[in-house]
């Protein structure tokens, strides 16, 4: 064998140790990827159901402060009401 054939030889088996490398690399990504995706769905969903929680907080604030501000006397009025109804 002369000296081309091992550099040759070399090259060659760096190359392919570097595909097997890429490869095995690439599919622990793509599980990577599959776990990342469903626990992004899962908190897609916790956060939509957040969502909806403080929607229905705030109406039902909504709904008490109208009914205290209907009342007379009310502190949540603002000062230029009462001065009106003196």
């Amino acid at each position: 064998m002369e000296k081309i054939d091992i550099v040759l030889w070399v090259m060659s088996g760096g190359f392919s140790l570097m595909l097997i490398m890429w490869g095995t690399l690439n599919t622990r990504i793509e599980k990577c990827e599959e776990k990342l995706n469903s626990r992004m769905d899962a908190i897609e969903k916790k956060i939509d159901k957040l969502d909806e929680k403080v929607t229905d907080i705030d109406r039902r604030v909504c709904r008490i402060e109208g009914a205290m501000s209907n009342q007379e006397g009310c502190a949540i009025r603002s000062s230029n009401d009462m001065r009106k109804a003196e």
